[in-house]
């Protein structure tokens, strides 16, 4: 009986997915890709949640969370930034891919448009519930969060009231409607992002890192010690702090550059991440207790090795 029962709570928690999405805003002249996990039972409303993703990624990237917040009553939305792509590096030798890559991460207009594809998504909902009938009448559209990983992570926090400092002088890009946020691999000091640059957040945010978390392209003096000024700039308040022992760079995005998805690592990263938007995003809003949970540690980073 009980291994039925098992099977019983595990189709209830089972999500449902919808590919090849379309989102063209034309002013900007961006057509965005959207991938969306989203719970497959249950009436609602769902809370729904954002993702950006690191430079090269894409709307197929970060599959594992996609299908945990689904299965926890969370609809994820994955999108693809024009411009920061996988188109960069696809079918392109590594020179060129490289190339492409480094230029990317350097441009202004990178640093702009991404959190705003975020904000213009979220002024799709409509759309979305009509193009996803399973979404119709069910988003809890004033509970809202974004997640991204690397370049993704400063895309939401500059939705939080992270301000870059762009050619054109220092730019606001803060959105409201993002209730919290959660920033795995945040940047430290360098490129667009001053001393300083991090005073303005003043929402939930959370920090999620890990011992051997390297900048693949950046070099030496890019690990843990350096994502931590994302840590130590913002104000204290609502502001937690995870870092995995042993996780690198590559462990958010489950693998890649020659590495292999840790499952453990990818366990971790779920479990903190849907406690942190379970609190966050509940109505009304908790404060968030973190969960102890073996192989990391909370607000205290660790040395990294």
């Amino acid at each position: 009986m009980r291994p039925l029962l098992l099977l019983l709570a595990v189709a209830l928690l089972a999500g449902a997915e919808v590919d090849d999405l379309w989102f063209l805003d034309e002013a900007r002249g961006r057509n965005l890709g959207v991938k969306v996990y989203h719970p497959d039972a249950g009436d609602g409303p769902w809370p729904v949640v954002l993702v950006s993703h690191a430079l090269g990624g894409s709307q197929w990237g970060y599959v594992y969370l996609g299908r945990h917040l689904a299965a926890h009553g969370i609809v994820s939305i994955h999108c693809t930034h024009p411009g920061s792509d996988w188109l960069l590096w696809d079918g392109k030798g590594m020179g060129t891919a490289l190339g492409n890559l480094r230029r990317a991460a350097a441009d202004p207009a990178v640093w702009r448009e991404r959190p705003r594809d975020l904000g213009f998504l979220l002024d799709r909902l409509d759309e979305f519930e009509r193009r996803v009938p399973a979404l119709a009448g069910r988003l809890a559209r004033d509970r809202v969060a974004a997640i991204g990983h690397s370049l993704g992570a400063y895309t939401v926090l500059a939705l939080a009231g992270l301000r870059p400092t762009l050619p054109e002088g220092e730019l606001r890009l803060d959105d409201p409607r993002f209730r919290a946020v959660v920033a795995m691999s945040p940047q430290g000091t360098g490129d667009f992002l001053p001393a300083g640059s991090w005073s303005g957040i003043v929402r939930p945010v959370l920090l999620i890192s890990g011992t051997r978390d390297d900048e693949p392209m950046a070099g030496r003096g890019h690990g843990l010690p350096w994502r931590m000024q994302a840590w130590e700039g913002i104000p204290e308040g609502a502001k937690h702090l995870f870092v995995i022992d042993g996780a690198t760079h590559m462990t958010f995005a489950a693998g890649g550059l020659g590495e292999k998805a840790v499952p453990a690592h990818l366990d971790l990263i779920c479990t903190a991440t849907s406690a942190f938007l379970a609190a966050v995003l509940a109505d009304p809003a908790r404060e968030f207790s973190p969960p102890a949970l073996a192989g990391a540690t909370w607000d205290q980073p660790l040395r990294a090795r």
